[in-house]
């Protein structure tokens, strides 16, 4: 059995330390509705941004990835924005059965009677969603228009 020495144990720290510092971000711009959580992030590289969906903001015992949604460049914001919109838009359209499916995300039309019609969204299995009624939905669709991807 080797027996590391304690000044090889303290550099392997450091090492570990310093990839957990250069992994942290910098939150430039938040969003919550209660149902929602948006982080607008600039990851420390200095060149990378994210914009974090969090869609079931509730307190659990688990956290797992498949209730949130990472995007992670202009193009992808644009493509989640203009779907956002397109749904937001069907609300008013009874005939309308939008229903949008990406690989990491899913954006459609809800029909819950006489509760309502709404936005939803949900990981790709299906299995975590999040519906916002109209007005909820648009002021998520303002913040994310309001949003400069790549810029602070």
């Amino acid at each position: 059995m080797a027996v590391l020495s304690p000044k090889y144990c303290l550099t392997c720290l450091a090492i570990l330390f310093a990839f957990h510092v250069s992994a942290q971000s910098t939150i430039l711009k938040q969003f919550n509705n209660g149902k929602i959580k948006c982080t607008y992030e600039k990851v420390n590289t200095n060149t990378t941004y994210e914009l974090h969906v969090v869609y079931k903001n509730e307190l659990v015992v688990y956290k797992e990835e498949k209730d949130s949604l990472v995007l992670h460049n202009y193009n992808e914001v644009l493509d989640f924005t203009s779907g956002l919109q397109k749904t937001i838009q069907s609300l008013a359209d009874d005939k309308a059965n939008l229903f949008i499916e990406k690989t990491t995300y899913t954006l459609f039309k809800y029909d819950k009677g006489m509760l309502g019609i709404f936005v939803s969204l949900s990981n790709p299995s299906g299995s975590i969603v999040a519906s916002f009624n109209k007005q909820e939905a648009q002021s998520l669709l303002d913040w994310l228009k309001s949003i400069e991807f790549g810029k602070e």
